[in-house]
């Protein structure tokens, strides 16, 4: 019952995001400001036209690596579906088939999957090994995110009252609960984020952000946490901000500069902010809706694009999740070496693997 209100929640909060953060013709992009304002019913004022630079910065070694980090390994496997240690739980109820509602890559290269039931967290080698099983009973009943957050699992609790961050070591143990504000009713289809000085951030689908705890990891007061900022800003990278609209991609500037640019190609929409790489390269997903030649749609995917310190785009990887069984929250993830990964709830289980980043145009798929 649970999971089917979590679906519930979610789709009416993209439906008042889509409402929110969208401009009908002839209407300059809202900032998440000003998005979330309507959201709540408040006047809020027009957002100024954007100024749009269309260039995109090459490929440089300062841009996209670091010529001092050894080479890293290439993940690429599927972990088996089923119960059991080194197995991803899945569930079938009234709402259909659910795979695992999270994941995240650890510094070793290790995956982090969080297995559908949240009844533990698997954890598999760059290679698909089966490393540990971390038991989640009692712990949560559901998790809607996980990140990897001062030596410990940041696991995001949807049910609990109030709603809150648990934090559980290796071994399984509740190193404490972080309770979000009270009365809380957000949609938490954002995830959890890390923000520029370690702080752990919960974001919101039109791009403002609650910061939950300081640069320490303390809680803030909850009357902080209920404040949403639109200026982002992720660890290793600047600060930014965020306007939709209704058609194409979103626009992101620099905080001081006045010059908004595209997240992605004029076939893309929408745009949400992952992370940020110590290079100061910061991740944007997304929406493509994908073309055969002759027009029709094939099926719907990501781009995950990566844009340089002023912002402009220096690489694309292209993902598409046709197969997957459910869409999760948490599907891709950057690591601070700037490596990208998804992860693919199929049929026949979880696969997860690098992304490759291109500077060329992409090409509409084949069928």
């Amino acid at each position: 019952m649970g999971r089917a209100v979590l679906v519930g929640m979610i789709v009416t909060a993209l439906t008042l995001c889509i409402s929110a953060c969208g401009a009908t013709d002839g209407i300059s992009p809202m900032t998440s400001e000003q998005a979330a304002s309507t959201v709540m019913g408040q006047a809020a004022s027009t957002a100024a036209e954007p100024v749009v630079t269309t260039g995109v910065a090459p490929l440089t070694t300062e841009t996209t690596a670091s010529a001092h980090l050894p080479p890293v390994p290439r993940v690429s496997f599927a972990a088996p579906r089923g119960d059991g240690e080194g197995c991803i739980c899945y569930v079938e109820d009234q709402c259909g088939c659910w795979g695992p509602t999270g994941f995240c890559v650890l510094p070793d290269k290790s995956v982090a999957i969080l297995g559908c039931g949240d009844q533990s967290i698997e954890v598999f080698s760059h290679t698909g090994e089966p490393l540990r099983s971390i038991d989640l009973a009692g712990v949560a009943s559901s998790v809607v995110d996980i990140r990897w957050w001062n030596e410990a699992f940041a696991v995001l609790e949807f049910n609990s009252q109030p709603k809150s961050v648990i934090l559980v070591d290796v071994g399984g143990n509740v190193q404490r609960t972080i309770d979000l504000w009270p009365g809380m009713d957000e949609t938490m289809e954002g995830g959890l984020r890390i923000g520029k000085d370690g702080e752990l951030a919960l974001l919101e689908p039109c791009g403002s952000m609650h910061v939950l705890t300081d640069g320490q990891g303390d809680p803030l007061p909850p009357t902080q946490m209920r404040q949403a900022s639109p200026l982002l800003a992720f660890r290793g990278g600047p600060k930014f901000e965020v306007a939709y609209q209704q058609d194409g991609p979103a626009r992101v500037r620099a905080v001081g500069s006045s010059e908004w640019l595209p997240v992605g190609q004029d076939d893309a929409s929408g745009g949400t902010p992952i992370a940020s790489d110590e290079l100061g390269n910061t991740y944007f997903r997304v929406d493509r809706v994908m073309y055969d030649s002759a027009g029709e749609s094939v099926a719907a995917g990501d781009v995950l694009v990566k844009l340089d310190r002023t912002f402009r785009q220096v690489g694309h990887a292209p993902i598409d999740w046709r197969g997957l069984v459910m869409f999760p929250i948490r599907r891709i993830d950057i690591t601070s070496d700037g490596n990208a990964y998804a992860m693919m709830p199929m049929a026949d289980g979880v696969h997860v693997e690098t992304l490759e980043f291109s500077a060329d145009p992409l090409k509409p798929p084949a069928r």
